[in-house]
């Protein structure tokens, strides 16, 4: 899974069913990849991918954000259902909207291990990832920022949010840094 599959195998399959796999390979956009491409055209991907509290059982957990943008439409997918449910017989699970549709990030937070489940349908062949793949919440800012900030307003923004949103144990291992912290300036360089 770490290394392009033969052609042989490009959309051969109706269905193809990932019951946990891409966590365990370290390279994950080479293994979804190879799963996205050996689905015929109007087949199904359906996954099962841990999404949170996993950690030390494979290499990564997922996010639903992730999921949306890699079974798009610039590589010819669809995104049909996807949902998290907790990892227990009795969980209800919880349908998830497209972050870019929404205009906003889908986080969810829980105790217990969940999943992250997927059905995407093929809708034509396409050069899987020809465009990388760009978090929703990230790639609407950027189209819209107008380049008009200046470094010390984002880096007054970036200390707000720290000062917010930041755990008091990841403040305590920053602040020594602090003071070595310069803001980034750009020169000669077009925003996106």
């Amino acid at each position: 899974m770490n290394e392009a599959i033969p052609d042989s195998l490009k959309g051969k399959f109706s269905c193809v069913l990932d019951g946990g796999t891409p966590e365990h390979v370290f390279n994950f956009p080479q293994a979804i990849k190879n799963a996205m491409e050996i689905v015929a055209i109007g087949g199904h991907f359906l996954g099962v991918v841990p999404a949170n509290n996993f950690s030390g059982h494979g290499f990564y957990q997922f996010s639903p954000d992730l999921y949306w943008r890699i079974f798009s439409e610039p590589n010819g997918y669809e995104v049909e259902e996807m949902t998290v449910c907790e990892a227990r017989h009795d969980a209800p699970c919880y349908l998830i909207d497209d972050p870019a549709k929404l205009g906003r990030r889908v986080q969810f937070t829980n105790s217990r291990s969940a999943y992250l489940m997927v059905r995407a349908r093929r809708l034509r062949r396409a050069e899987i990832f020809k465009s990388i793949p760009q978090q929703a919440y990230y790639a609407a800012t950027w189209s819209s920022q107008t380049g008009t900030a200046s470094p010390l307003s984002r880096r007054e923004k970036l200390r707000d949010w720290a000062k917010r949103e930041l755990p008091e144990p990841v403040k305590r291992i920053l602040r020594p840094l602090a003071p070595q912290v310069r803001p980034l300036r750009f020169s000669g360089f077009k925003k996106p």
